[in-house]
């Protein structure tokens, strides 16, 4: 994780991500930069200003986990800027990413996903919608040994423009399966599955290792 960056009002974009999140944990959202038309999303919803984690936040961790800005001129005052840090919400950490675009010093668009439980629980909640002869399909592309402790991050499928909320090595989705006692298998290199028995429509799928 990174320190919050110490930048200045309309001179640097990293101030408008620092202020959203220290700003979110007291639920002061009228003290935000923001145009009068300002546009919010949070998990792809349409949203108020001051609704969603805003009503529900309980604290923000100063730090942030990857900070991308895309300045739009010299001024610093215009452009895009994206990051993801971790708040609290009624006790629980969740997840915060989150894109601001900002024009001429003011905030015109703020664009939040909040990844809330644990990568276990949504798996958990993932397995109960599988009939008992279903498999849980899915795609990410595996971290294995582009990751490394106290390096730079340079994979395409994490930087400099693709961020993703989690990822995974495959021994980490093995650990997240046998935690539900479940099966984990690769079918190319961006699809896995996970099951408890392989029901013979999908047999041609897990023989594709």
């Amino acid at each position: 994780m990174v320190n919050k960056t110490s930048g200045q009002p309309g001179i640097d974009l990293a101030w408008y991500a620092d202020r959203y999140f220290e700003l979110l944990a007291t639920g002061d959202h009228q003290a935000l930069p923001v145009a009068p038309n300002v546009a919010f999303t949070e998990n792809g919803q349409a949203l108020r200003l001051g609704q969603g984690l805003w009503a529900t936040a309980t604290g923000a961790a100063p730090t942030r986990g990857m900070t991308i800005t895309d300045p739009d001129g010299s001024d610093g005052a215009s452009g895009q800027i994206a990051t993801w840090g971790m708040a609290s919400e009624a006790g629980q950490d969740v997840i915060l990413g989150l894109r601001l675009k900002v024009n001429s010093g003011l905030i015109t668009e703020l664009e939040t996903l909040v990844a809330r439980g644990s990568d276990d629980i949504r798996l958990l909640n993932a397995d109960r919608l599988r009939a008992p002869t279903g498999i849980i399909l899915f795609s990410t592309v595996l971290s294995d040994g582009e990751v490394r402790a106290n390096k730079p991050i340079k994979w395409w499928y994490a930087a400099p423009r693709n961020g993703h909320i989690s990822l995974f090595s495959r021994k980490s989705l093995g650990v997240l399966a046998s935690k539900l006692s479940l099966s984990f298998v690769s079918a190319s290199e961006g699809s896995h599955a996970f099951f408890r028995t392989v029901p013979a429509w999908a047999e041609h799928l897990i023989r594709m290792r």
